[in-house]
């Protein structure tokens, strides 16, 4: 029950040299090389052996943009309604990206002007929390995480450097959390709760108590304030327009 866009962006070519053509009711064999920089560890590089049964053949079918295309996507009177809206969103959505590329800069410029010694434990416990999300995004892809070989020292080797960045960035925020007196209210973690549930389909209660026995919860209240530190220092930090240049 595989559903393979011939023609997408992300599909590959060898599936749509394959598929194209075939009629309902066909059988094919052949063979898949998944290139060297293929998003999931366990097919990148690798040739894979297919056999494809075709059920049935879609046409995308794109609906007319009319006032009527705008009224069926929500609560809209009519189509410049619905572009208002899609603007409205898209700048929303370039702020935010602008914001947070900012932010990013601000914390990079702070590691950059403070210079000290952080523990190796800080730093291994960094790298192991920097693995062990990785994990779990392979697992939301549907790859087992047991089936992944860890070599734990080139990892090291290769995550240190931007593990120590990470902890000092960490301690740099959360001094200046201290000084500013920066703390996470029980409204900001029910939020934020109410939002993993739904993000995750998981019954609030459930989740909750999930992310307690996991002892969770404290690196969640932690992230949320690490947020409030950077948007206290976006909001007061001095705004400088980049440079341009205007050619006659």
């Amino acid at each position: 029950d595989l559903m393979v866009h011939l023609g997408g962006k992300t599909t590959l070519s060898g599936f749509q040299e394959n598929l194209a053509g075939l009629s309902p009711g066909e059988e094919k064999e052949f063979e898949i090389v998944y290139p060297q920089e293929y998003d999931e560890p366990r097919l990148a590089g690798r040739t894979v052996q297919f056999r494809a049964a075709l059920k049935a053949v879609r046409r995308k079918e794109v609906p007319a943009l009319d006032d009527d295309f705008a009224k069926d996507l929500g609560d809209y009177q009519g189509l410049e309604e619905l572009r208002e809206a899609a603007r409205r969103w898209l700048q929303a959505e370039r702020e935010f990206m602008a914001q947070q590329t900012a932010k990013q800069e601000l914390v990079a410029n702070l590691v950059e002007a403070h210079d000290f010694a952080v523990p190796e434990a800080y730093v291994d416990r960094q790298i192991e929390i920097n693995v062990r999300q990785r994990l779990l995004d392979l697992a939301s892809q549907g790859v087992d995480p047991r089936s992944v070989r860890l070599d734990w020292d080139e990892i090291r080797k290769a995550q240190r450097e931007g593990a120590v960045r990470d902890v000092k960035a960490s301690l740099i925020l959360g001094r200046i959390a201290e000084r500013e007196a920066i703390e996470v209210t029980q409204e900001e973690m029910d939020r934020e709760l109410q939002r993993l549930a739904r993000q995750q389909g998981e019954p609030l209660p459930a989740l909750s108590a999930r992310l307690e026995k996991e002892g969770a919860l404290g690196r969640i209240a932690s992230r949320i304030r690490t947020d409030k530190t950077l948007t206290f220092l976006f909001e007061r930090a001095r705004k400088v327009a980049p440079e341009t240049s205007i050619q006659d």
